[in-house]
């Protein structure tokens, strides 16, 4: 056989061929050469058949499946001895899944890859094999990945798992022991077990400048049980299945909990270090709680009370809102509490709307207290949403004596009096009720067992909301300032309501109403009426002070008109105006002008001097009117301090 030879100008493998087909080479040949489609086609594939051999060349492995060694292998436990695996090949990083199955030999595994190199596209856990625990290095999982065991042990993982995103999967109870973080942006651990996930060990997830995962949970349980003050998570989804604390104080608490389905377990535990209610560090608890579903309880045993604590140390100057919709109930002898917490630099307003059956009590607690624009807020619009029946018991506690930085806002018409509280104590600093509904009136007053409520100290008080707050309780001797920010604070005096005579009045808008009584001579005495504007609060336009002497009949300030208040300032027209109303038959009414009429603003129309002429008619006309002459002289009506 003749051997073929290559052509030295082509490198093409030059055959034996009979004339004529040589004949028709050449001819395809030359239509070749004299056309440039033709040509620009022959080259063009070409360039498809290079470019396709360079991707082919450039293209990792595909990736593979690592079995675990079924025997003794190279019989030292480490993840890198290649005879410990089946294929006699170590996984490769960054494509290869592992999988874990029955064997004779070590279940103790080493994970000895070097720095943080591993990342695995999976591993399993077979039925059937027994309990592997896997120690020491750091790896990683590909986005999306899963840790799946299949089998009826718990399988343990104490390596550090970094930077990705992955899934817990299968029947089978699996502990992580390990440290759970990433640098750049926060990891996530899906729940979609049906077994038990522990976070456990001595590690911390997310310190040192790292983010701890967020948790999602759809099925299965979470146990979170860090060694003592460390951090197992900080967001937590809870649509399905439990997360229940084996260790208290496990969260991080300037991230937040959204619980639309589930249980979160307190089992025993607080969600942050308490005494007494109070959170006493600025780690735990819950930053926020929001969702629409979901349930709080508590399954330990003894029937002592652990907290849910929510909002401790957040930093976030804007504030928090969180709303949450679900139900908090006590579990079969152990009881729940929850502790409204603030000791950051940062407002929380927290809405529970839910029905709940817990009774270890609230608590509303600012411990920053240093600004008006950080108050800790509880907003309910139904009693049932604090506690079991005879088990609703409010305690308000504020820090710096002025401040107000604790509230409770009501909303809707449903809470109308203060007896549909068992207890409702405000102590320290300062509060505020807010009556948000214009529709509602809430009187203040006793409790369920008829105990006066009280409100004491050196606190300031604050009335909010369009709606309108009665005062009916006879304890009610706060020492400190009384702002009127918004609607009507109504002084019931026919029910024993007063101020204290050493409260200052602020009147920021809003209205206030004294009634007086029946009888005799009401009387209340203010230590000082105030009309500047508040600092960091927007007054709610004018206001109005009503007397009704005797339970009604009497006359506003100001010969029959309400004393108007725009934005803090009286009106020129009515500016200096101090009254007092003894019984409906006699009025004795004292007005005082500022000794700097010019300074204080002048009448816009009358001016100065012809507003103290206005003044001296219009006054000496509700003297006539009252029976009640002063005879005073006309510069009286001009001067005097206000």
């Amino acid at each position: 056989m003749t051997t073929p030879k290559k052509n030295p100008k082509t490198s093409e493998t030059a055959h034996n061929l009979s004339p004529s087909k040589n004949r028709a080479k050449a001819h395809v040949a030359a239509a070749t050469a004299s056309s440039p489609k033709l040509n620009l086609h022959r080259n063009l594939g070409i360039a498809l058949l290079t470019m396709g051999a360079t991707i082919a060349a450039s293209s990792p492995a595909h990736a593979a499946t690592q079995t675990w060694t079924t025997g003794t292998g190279a019989g030292d436990g480490n993840w890198t001895s290649t005879g410990n695996w089946l294929s006699g090949t170590a996984p490769v990083s960054g494509t290869d899944s592992v999988v874990f199955g029955a064997t004779t030999g070590t279940t103790g595994i080493n994970y000895n890859v070097a720095g943080s190199a591993g990342t695995w596209a999976g591993i399993t856990f077979n039925s059937g094999t027994q309990a592997y625990t896997i120690t020491s290095g750091t790896m990683a999982m590909t986005g999306g990945a899963s840790i799946t065991n299949n089998s009826t042990v718990t399988q343990t993982i104490n390596s550090d798992i970094i930077n990705n995103s992955f899934i817990v999967a299968g029947a089978g109870n699996v502990t992580l022991g390990g440290g759970i973080y990433k640098v750049t942006s926060q990891p996530t651990i899906t729940m979609n077990g049906t077994g038990l996930l522990t976070l456990t060990g001595s590690t911390n997830n997310g310190t040192n400048g790292t983010l701890a995962p967020a948790l999602v949970v759809n099925n299965g349980t979470i146990s979170l049980s860090k060694n003592a003050g460390l951090i197992s998570s900080s967001y937590i989804t809870l649509n399905a299945g439990t997360i229940k604390l084996g260790v208290s104080d496990q969260l991080r608490a300037t991230l937040s909990v959204a619980f639309n389905g589930g249980t979160f377990d307190l089992n025993g535990c607080d969600t942050s270090a308490v005494s007494s209610g109070t959170a006493t560090g600025s780690t735990g608890g819950f930053a926020l709680l929001a969702g629409v579903g979901g349930r709080i309880t508590n399954s330990g045993t003894g029937s002592g009370t652990n907290w849910a604590v929510i909002g401790n140390y957040l930093t976030n100057n804007n504030g928090v809102y969180g709303n949450y919709g679900g139900t908090i109930s006590d579990g079969a002898t152990a009881k729940v509490g929850v502790s409204l917490q603030q000791s950051g630099n940062s407002g929380g307003f927290h809405v529970l709307s839910g029905s709940n059956n817990y009774s270890g009590g609230t608590i509303i607690n600012n411990t920053y207290g240093t600004a008006n624009d950080r108050v800790t807020t509880l907003s309910v619009g139904n009693v049932a949403s604090i506690g079991s029946s005879g088990n609703r018991k409010l305690t308000f506690v504020g820090t710096t004596a002025g401040n107000v930085d604790v509230s409770f806002q009501l909303t809707g018409t449903t809470i109308t009096n203060s007896n549909q509280f068992d207890a409702l104590t405000f102590a320290n600093g300062g509060a505020a009720i807010d009556v948000a509904d214009p529709n509602n009136t809430f009187t203040l007053g006793n409790n369920a067992s008829g105990a006066a409520i009280s409100l004491g100290g050196a606190m300031a008080f604050q009335k909010m909301g369009a709606g309108t707050l009665v005062i009916t309780s006879g304890s009610v001797a706060y020492t400190g300032a009384t702002n009127l920010v918004g609607g009507t604070l109504k002084i019931d005096a026919q029910n024993g309501g007063s101020l204290a005579s050493t409260s200052g009045l602020n009147l920021y808008g809003g209205s206030l109403y004294l009634l007086g009584k029946n009888t005799g001579t009401t009387t209340q005495t203010l230590g000082a009426v105030s009309l500047g504007t508040l600092i960091n609060l927007t007054t709610g336009g004018a206001s109005t002070i009503t007397v009704d002497a005797n339970g009604g009949g009497g006359d506003d300030a100001g010969v029959g008109k309400p004393s108007q208040l725009h934005h803090g300032w009286l009106h020129p027209e009515y500016q200096g105006e101090y009254f007092r109303n003894r019984n409906h038959n006699e009025h004795h009414l004292d007005q005082r002008f500022d000794r700097r009429c010019k300074r204080r603003g002048a009448h816009p129309i009358l001016g100065c001097q012809r507003q103290c002429r206005f003044r001296q008619h219009q006054w000496q006309h509700a003297e006539r009117s009252s029976g009640s002459y002063l005879h005073r002289r006309p510069g009286q009506y001009c001067h005097g301090k206000l």
